[in-house]
């Protein structure tokens, strides 16, 4: 009965033995995926970082092209107003070149009036 035993210890031993090589080579992988999701889990918190600066980069940009339009638009309305007021007054002196006009005519008629009466005395 004592050889029984000990063939069971030794067969008890051997499994064990086995049992823990492959809970040793377990544990190296446990451990090798452990560092791959550090490594994983460093990248994409870098990641996520990175992509955090780009949307506030990508705000203040949409901010800037904001400010930008509304000058341009203002200033697109301050020239049209501009715009308005020149034609206004070119319309105004066009007028007055008109009123200057009748009246060097009506100068010239009262000039070759006087010029023909100084000739008939």
């Amino acid at each position: 009965r004592a050889q029984e035993l000990a063939a069971e210890l030794e067969h008890a031993k051997a499994e064990l033995k086995a049992a823990l090589a492959t809970g040793k080579r377990q544990s190296v992988k446990l451990a090798e995926a452990n560092e791959s999701v550090t490594s994983l889990t460093a990248k994409s918190m870098s990641l996520t970082e990175r992509l955090s600066e780009q949307s506030q980069k990508a705000a203040e940009t949409e901010a800037a092209l904001a400010q930008t339009k509304s000058a341009l638009e203002r200033a697109e309305a301050t020239l049209r107003n501009e715009k308005g007021g020149a034609a206004q007054r070119i319309t105004e002196l066009e007028a007055q070149l008109d009123v200057a006009h009748d009246e060097v005519t009506a100068l010239r008629n009262e000039l070759a009036s006087i010029t023909r009466q100084s000739a008939e005395e």
